[in-house]
């Protein structure tokens, strides 16, 4: 029995054709499609697909999308606004199908049947969107699961002026990408300006200071040859894929990333790898502990 290298560069759960429960091809046991069992894995437990759905459909976090839907940005163009509907996975997930009284209730807000919204309207009138490259994918994870981010002392205060001057105008946008990943892992919007004074504790490392709050919209691994041959013209020219942290794209091309990334039918997504990370977390609140209760004595 061999395990599988996802799309995500790491060795998952996935099964080279079938993915039983209680069997796993790595550490990692999160949300991995139940290809022979036509259902989805969630920690050893497979919550049967919906109708319409099968295991050669996107994975976790992948919506139904409407009928005569482009999914492609049609030589550079942009269309009209796309609505995107609610994952079929939601009723299943949350323990509110018919069968409810068969499945868990798992009604984390950070599970995948919470992503993408019900609609999304990528065609801005005006907003301000921005690059986020994070040092580690534990720390996305926790993004997601608590709904804050903090970036350099830099970046965060360009964030907050960005967030203060645009106010009721617009969104400010942060589209996330994990450095050396080769993709883009979501959209998140910044909900909140920056709390200098305040540390969420939770990250990889402990020297980023403050906080604000995000609500995330996106989560999905959309590769960088899907956005490469937008350019940024506040950055050489260079492309969206080449940017640093916090780099601001301009609108126009903002539209043209935003409906990419909305549109695109992906297969993985940091879910897959959803309960690694908790581990890995409770594994790192333990060491701190640990050093904390050494040096009291």
């Amino acid at each position: 029995m061999t395990a599988a290298l996802c799309s995500r560069g790491k060795l998952n759960s996935r099964l080279c054709g079938t993915v039983l429960p209680g069997l796993s091809g790595s550490r990692r046991k999160g949300f991995s499609r139940a290809a022979g069992l036509g259902g989805v894995l969630v920690n050893n437990f497979v919550f049967p697909f919906p109708p319409g759905l099968s295991a050669r459909t996107s994975g976790p976090a992948t919506v139904q999308r409407t009928k005569g839907q482009d999914n492609k940005v049609q030589n550079g163009s942009l269309h009209q606004k796309d609505t995107v509907h609610d994952n079929d996975f939601e009723p299943y997930l949350s323990g509110q199908s018919n069968q409810s009284n068969s499945y868990p209730s798992m009604a984390d807000p950070y599970l995948p049947s919470y992503y993408p919204p019900s609609e999304f309207d990528w065609n801005l009138r005006s907003g301000r969107v921005f690059i986020i490259k994070s040092y580690s994918e534990d720390d996305v994870h926790r993004s997601i699961k608590y709904s804050i981010w903090c970036s350099t002392e830099h970046g965060n205060k360009r964030l907050d002026g960005a967030f203060r001057s645009i106010g009721s105008r617009g969104p400010v946008y942060l589209l996330f990408s994990v450095n050396g990943s080769g993709h883009f892992c979501g959209v998140a919007e910044m909900k909140s300006p920056v709390d200098y004074g305040t540390s969420a504790g939770v990250w990889s490392q402990d020297k980023w200071k403050g906080k604000f709050d995000v609500k995330w919209i996106f989560v999905k691994d959309v590769p960088n040859n899907q956005l490469r041959h937008i350019r940024l013209e506040n950055n050489d020219y260079k492309p969206v894929t080449n940017s640093r942290d916090t780099q601001e794209v301009p609108l126009e091309k903002a539209k043209q990333v935003l409906k990419i990334i909305a549109s695109y039918k992906h297969t993985t997504s940091i879910f897959d790898d959803f309960s690694h990370y908790e581990k890995r977390q409770e594994e790192e609140e333990g060491a701190r502990k640990e050093r904390q209760n050494r040096n009291k004595q």
